[in-house]
């Protein structure tokens, strides 16, 4: 008999569902039977991409930012958050009643673990960078993490792409490293795009981005890849799906020069094929301005604030170096050990 695994995705953009794809991925060739469950355009990419699997909507509640940023919708969030968190825990209690499920696995959902059986929290923030309160939020959130049996961060270690994120000594279980789990893959092809402009991230700030990319991409072979609604497309920029994973991958091969936000799945990407960026942290967003800056100061990637890319010209920028080591996936070995250890423990 298969092993059940039930696999929660946070909707918040399309980050944490592409990260988790390649877990996915990875635990049905090991021939789980993985049941996702998720909400809004997180799980409409997710059954996009997984047609035979099956899933469940998850109580959650849409997060919205305002034209000026995200800050006000990040507050809003933060002030439902415990009660989302009772919620879905109220919600995987029933699930597990109702179906037999040997693990979990949570793509930073808080509410959706189990201290019945093995439960896994994936995320790179176990200390989230709050403009108010730091010291009261790490507790909370170390409280909420500690609730599960592992933490799994798709990162490279300490002085890894989430820095001072990972710095939260009150996280007392066991941490393990994925490296990078981006769903994308590096190989050789000819550079016919000069910029591919990525827009990402909750509305209304995701069109307002696009519409800044698009005045500056209106002329020569360039691209647009946006899963958002659709509107008129100005000049010669080119529009393309964002959900087309094969498509996005090739065009993201294939460009000179990447612009897109400074988000941690986003970066993971950028990595992975080795590719030369401007990164532009969503306004009002305190983990994506830090990773933009840590990126500029390990000579990654460049940064620009949405106002200085306002006011600037696209011209030539200089490729940093970048080594294989920021694509390697410790996946598979993190994966392996933990099914090893859950088979044990249930004997």
């Amino acid at each position: 008999m298969k092993l059940r695994v039930l696999y929660a995705v946070l909707d918040w953009g399309l980050g944490h569902a592409t990260r988790s794809e390649t877990l996915i991925r990875s635990l049905n060739s090991r021939g789980l039977a993985v049941s996702i469950a998720s909400s809004g355009l997180a799980l409409k990419y997710l059954k996009l991409q997984f047609p035979n699997l099956s899933f469940l909507e998850l109580p959650d509640r849409e997060v919205k930012y305002s034209k000026s940023g995200a800050t006000l919708g990040i507050l809003r969030r933060a002030v439902v958050q415990r009660e989302l968190n009772n919620k879905q825990q109220k919600w995987t209690q029933f699930q597990l009643e109702k179906a037999h499920f040997d693990f979990v696995i949570s793509d930073n959902v808080y509410g959706v673990y189990s201290p019945d059986i093995p439960s896994v929290l994936i995320t790179h923030q176990l200390k989230p960078l709050s403009p108010v309160f730091q010291k009261n939020v790490s507790k909370k959130i170390a409280s909420w993490v500690n609730r599960f049996d592992e933490v799994w961060i798709p990162d490279f270690g300490e002085d890894g792409i989430a820095g001072e994120m990972l710095n939260n000594p009150i996280v007392n279980i066991p941490r393990k490293y994925l490296g990078n789990i981006s769903r994308f893959e590096n190989f050789e092809v000819k550079k016919e795009i000069d910029f591919l402009g990525i827009i990402s991230g909750p509305e209304p700030q995701a069109e307002l981005f696009y519409n800044l990319i698009q005045e500056k991409l209106r002329n020569g072979p360039n691209k647009i890849a946006y899963n958002g609604k659709k509107s008129e497309y100005k000049g010669k920029a080119e529009h393309v799906e964002l959900d087309n994973n094969q498509n996005l991958n090739t065009l993201a091969a294939q460009s000179h020069f990447i612009i897109c936000r400074s988000g941690f799945t986003s970066l993971l990407d950028i990595l992975k094929i080795r590719g030369n960026a401007l990164i532009i942290p969503t306004p009002g967003q305190p983990e994506q301005e830090y990773l933009a800056h840590r990126m500029k100061k390990m000579n990654l990637m460049h940064n620009m604030s949405q106002k200085q890319f306002k006011r600037s010209s696209l011209g030539e920028f200089n490729a940093f170096h970048m080594d294989s080591s920021w694509s390697v996936s410790k996946l598979n070995q993190v994966l392996d050990k933990f099914l090893e250890s859950s088979l044990l423990s249930a004997e």
